[in-house]
């Protein structure tokens, strides 16, 4: 693949290689499998190159998200899902207006596999994780996608954790799967869990994290550091694991979630698999074992949690549940006036609108004019699907229809009586059975210096 560089070594075998440009070779000597690892910026992913033909584009598996296996949840049809995948960092979703309760699906991601050895050798698996929240409409919602463990010759890295959180409180979080090591890959701890705290790393590698901490790393021969799992306490809006470190062998970086899943070290030097993130992080596997699986949390209700479920980067999916009609009905009223005078014509302009989110097909203006004013005739025209009767007399008291973005104009004129002094004031209103998010703009009032005009004789 033009402009990516890959370096690695087998141990085994002892031959080094590089790799940099397009695909131009089948296999590679000393994998045992056609496999080839190739990390872009921070995500590393796996790519089958014994059926790529040289020179030919690769389409990467990791950067997709994985399809849901058999314990998929299946959301409403019909309803509004906003998907979420890994991105590397933080992410939002606004509660949209109206909505009061939604669903969150959050998916773990998986390990990172070890790619020389023969067989499939898959990182733990991440935990699947739903529940139904009740939720404050404009509510800005921190959503973090894990990306999948880094891969490895021999000892791969954890997953990164999958959830939501509302400021500094977690809603619900999926933890990631492990690394594993080629010689323990069929540790059952690799995989996620749905309880709280993080699976510690086999053989009496690092502990698992409890109430949100980090998993706990394992230290090989002094100065070689294979990584746990973080956990949420590692920052809410997500943390990048810490990465494996040798001076002696060859390790992976952390990968990003909520926690971040652990760097591993490889062959020769521990080859202790890393651990996954969680809402506590799994522990870092001992000399020649995989890492622990992360814990998982869920707040919600009407739960459907399902450890070591999901392969591949983690996912969120968020579906609205429950969402109450609503629109932003506003009126205004004006003469074009600040004075007005005795026994003569007035012409009031009276705008009714909607900016949603939902339609109104039965708002109703009123309007009462005041005992000074005599005569009212009105017309009413309607704009952006805005409808209404189109002429009438007297007081205002119509049934309008206001779709999002429309708006109704009456236009009302009527005569001041003679004599009348003082103050003429006049006020519009719109309303309807619709919930209005802000009410203060559901009546206009407009006020004038009333002038008696003197009538002089004959003049």
């Amino acid at each position: 693949m033009a402009g990516a560089d890959f370096q690695g070594m087998n141990a085994q075998s002892g031959i080094h290689f590089t790799l940099q440009g397009e695909i131009a070779m089948r296999s590679i000597v000393g994998f045992g499998r056609s496999m080839l690892a190739i990390c872009l910026s921070l995500l590393c992913v796996t790519a089958g190159i014994a059926q790529t033909p040289p020179g030919a584009p690769v389409v990467y598996e990791s950067l997709i998200p994985v399809p849901a296996r058999a314990n998929s949840v299946v959301v409403p049809e019909g309803s509004a899902t906003t998907t979420f995948s890994f991105t590397g960092a933080a992410q939002s979703y606004v509660v949209p207006a109206g909505v009061t309760q939604i669903r969150i699906l959050a998916r773990g991601a998986q390990g990172g596999d070890v790619i020389a050895a023969s067989g499939a050798d898959e990182g733990g698996l991440g935990a699947t994780m739903q529940g139904d929240f009740a939720v404050i409409p404009g509510t800005t919602l921190t959503v973090v996608v894990g990306g999948k463990g880094n891969p490895e010759l021999y000892t791969s890295g954890g997953g990164g954790a999958s959830g939501v959180s509302n400021g500094s409180t977690p809603l619900i979080v999926a933890g990631a799967g492990a690394g594993v090591d080629f010689q323990n890959t069929n540790y059952i701890g690799k995989n996620a869990v749905t309880t709280q705290n993080g699976q510690p790393g086999n053989a009496g590698g690092g502990a698992g994290g409890t109430a949100g901490g980090n998993g706990g790393d394992y230290v090989y021969a002094g100065n070689n550091f294979s990584r746990g799992g973080r956990g949420f306490l590692a920052g809410a809006s997500g943390s990048q694991g810490a990465n494996g470190s040798s001076p002696n062998t060859s390790t992976t970086l952390g990968t990003f979630g909520l926690g971040g899943g652990g760097g591993s070290v490889g062959s020769g030097w521990c080859n202790c698999g890393a651990g996954g993130g969680g809402y506590s992080g799994g522990g870092a596997g001992n000399i020649n074992t995989s890492g622990g699986g992360g814990g998982s949390f869920n707040s919600g209700t009407n739960q459907v949690n399902t450890a070591g479920d999901n392969a591949g980067n983690g996912i969120v999916a968020i579906t609205v549940l429950t969402q109450v009609a609503s629109a932003n009905l506003a009126i205004t009223k004006t003469d074009g006036a600040t004075t007005e005078y005795s026994g003569t014509p007035v012409t009031y302009t009276i705008m009714a609108s909607n900016t949603g989110p939902s339609p109104v097909e039965s708002a109703t203006v009123t309007d009462t004019f005041p005992s000074t004013i005599v005569g009212v005739t009105w017309t009413c025209v309607g704009v952006g699907g805005g409808t209404c009767a189109a002429s009438g007399s007297g007081n205002i008291n119509q049934s309008v229809n206001l779709p999002v973005g429309g708006s109704v104009t009456f236009t009302a004129t009527g005569t001041i009586a003679a004599g009348a002094s003082g103050t003429l004031t006049n006020t519009a209103t719109v309303s309807s059975t619709t919930s209005d998010p802000d009410s203060s703009n559901n009546s206009a009032t407009d006020v004038n210096t009333l002038v008696r005009r003197r009538v002089v004789p004959g003049g």
